[in-house]
């Protein structure tokens, strides 16, 4: 297996895994900020609502050009709404920071 290609499947291992360890441990947190489940119910599906709107245009755009750009580009967008979760102590921001590990998520499919 070409070396390229092995690291192009431990990044995509590793952003999955991110996604799935983010979304529940975003959850959690808005529990410890003492909000209830129409707060949680509703940062869980700011990371779907904004990738809603993108998922056309984004396909297109894969389809024009090779897939290798979208994918670190997806990549780094992911990392940046997980540091934004981190950093996040808003319901707001962390509403946010998820809809953009979303997009990151989407660009990645």
């Amino acid at each position: 297996m070409p070396r390229r290609l092995l690291f192009a499947l431990l990044a995509m291992g590793v952003a999955q895994a991110a996604v799935y360890m983010v979304r529940p441990a975003t959850s959690y947190r808005l529990l410890a900020y003492g909000e209830g489940a129409r707060e949680v119910g509703l940062v869980a599906a700011a990371f779907a609502l904004l990738p809603i709107f993108l998922a056309i245009p984004l396909g297109r755009l894969s389809d024009r050009r090779s897939g290798a750009p979208l994918l670190v580009v997806g990549c780094a967008v992911q990392s940046v709404g997980c540091l934004g979760l981190a950093v996040s102590t808003t319901t707001l921001t962390i509403a946010l920071a998820s809809a953009v590990v979303g997009v990151g998520h989407l660009a990645l499919a």
